[in-house]
């Protein structure tokens, strides 16, 4: 049988803290900055480097490319491809051979970075694209679906000028506390970010990440035949001092998928299933295991197991 690779959208994965044992870089032009402590923690990480010249310009615009490898660093994302993955199947305008490329390639893969056709790499940053592709990174390290709100919630006075695309993002981020207005109750989603507030932004995250998902939750998905077929199983261990709950959108709790080497879907255990639109909970105390599992007869994957290289629970 070929050999599948399982990923998986996990529900947690602890964000590893870095202690550094030494400063990794002295920056000359921050003494005094309202974002010191944090640009010399970010530095220590490894998230973030200098210009040059012992400078890290905290004031200055950040580049989208910038950003996107930092917030990559912060969401510790490693993917394993069986193919040279090629950034072109996402942007014309990056070169496998740039810096950000490989990062971004990841990015693009699980959907944070959503945009399509052009990147523009070297363009500032907007406060709403910031703000999109870190509750996008959220929402993956938590396997989290996060709701449209239902009509205006005058978070910001501004809000009409906030692009479509990227008003959720911007609400769930005040909500979570990742943003602030700049005064005078406005959000100002075309203005520009700075490398000092691409840095506060990418700490309240990994904060939050180190407080919602913790090290106690383990997640493994597992393939393998069985006497009645293949059987596919998400398994989510609670090593942790606390219970756990899952909160389920509906009554569909778990799906499991089968990909082809593009990634595209050849099989989906849900379809043609109907489920309650009600929310359920699943909950885990404290040193117990859930099981969720189901058999694709045999006769079923042998049509489709030429094409399969993915697993996806």
């Amino acid at each position: 049988m070929k050999r599948i690779l399982a990923i998986m959208l996990v529900l947690g994965i602890m964000l590893t803290s870095v202690t550094a044992m030494a400063r990794a870089e002295v920056f000359s032009d921050i003494s005094g900055h309202w974002a010191k402590s944090t640009i010399e923690k970010m530095a220590d990480l490894g998230i973030v480097k200098g210009v040059g010249d012992g400078m890290f310009l905290p004031d200055r615009e950040i580049k989208r490319s910038e950003f996107v490898v930092a917030l990559h660093k912060v969401a510790e994302i490693e993917i394993n491809y069986f193919k040279a993955p090629d950034i072109n199947e996402f942007y014309s305008d990056v070169k496998n051979e740039d810096w950000y490329a490989s990062p971004l390639y990841d990015m693009a893969s699980l959907n944070i970075v959503d945009d399509r056709g052009k990147f523009r790499p070297n363009d500032l940053i907007t406060r709403e694209e910031m703000v999109h592709y870190l509750v996008n990174t959220y929402k993956y390290k938590l396997n989290a679906v996060l709701g449209d709100f239902d009509g205006e919630v005058g978070y910001f006075d501004d809000e009409e000028s906030i692009k479509e695309q990227y008003k959720n993002s911007v609400k769930y981020a005040y909500k979570l506390g990742f943003v602030k207005g700049r005064g005078n109750g406005k959000f100002v989603p075309e203005g520009l970010s700075t490398r000092a507030e691409a840095m506060i932004v990418l700490e309240k995250l990994m904060q939050s990440l180190k407080e919602d998902v913790k090290d106690a939750v383990e997640v493994t998905p597992s393939f393998v035949k069985d006497k009645d077929g293949y059987k596919m199983t998400l398994t989510i261990k609670n090593s942790g001092k606390n219970e756990v709950v899952i909160i389920h959108g509906s009554g569909q709790k778990y799906d499991f998928v089968l990909l082809d080497d593009k990634k595209e879907e050849v099989y989906r255990w849900s379809e043609g299933k109907s489920f309650t639109m009600i929310l359920t909970e699943t909950h885990i105390p404290s040193g117990k295991t859930v099981e969720f599992s189901e058999v694709i007869d045999a006769k079923t994957y042998e049509e489709i197991s030429g094409k399969v290289y993915y697993f996806k629970a």
